[in-house]
């Protein structure tokens, strides 16, 4: 997951090069909506057993953020559909 996070950070910083617009969402791109005393930043309980597992950070932009969920789902769907028994 470490992978796909760095792969779309360079994708957004290429977007940026290039001039992509992001309209309304370039407010939020580089920033999660937790704060200091929030159970999931990244020195919160939670957010520091999900930044050793799988590197994740409150300053990571929020398409990497949405895009790293959606591969854990996708993933955690795909093993027990395999895994389960007949």
């Amino acid at each position: 997951m470490l992978i796909l996070g760095c792969g779309i950070h360079e994708l957004i910083e290429y977007g940026e090069d290039v001039g992509w617009s992001l309209g309304i969402w370039a407010i939020y791109i580089y920033k999660l909506l937790f704060e200091e005393g929030h159970l999931l930043h990244d020195k919160g309980v939670i957010g520091s057993i999900l930044a050793v597992l799988f590197g994740y950070t409150t300053k990571m932009e929020l398409l990497r953020f949405i895009f790293q969920v959606t591969y854990l789902v996708v993933g955690l769907a795909l093993m027990i559909y395999a895994y389960r028994r007949r």
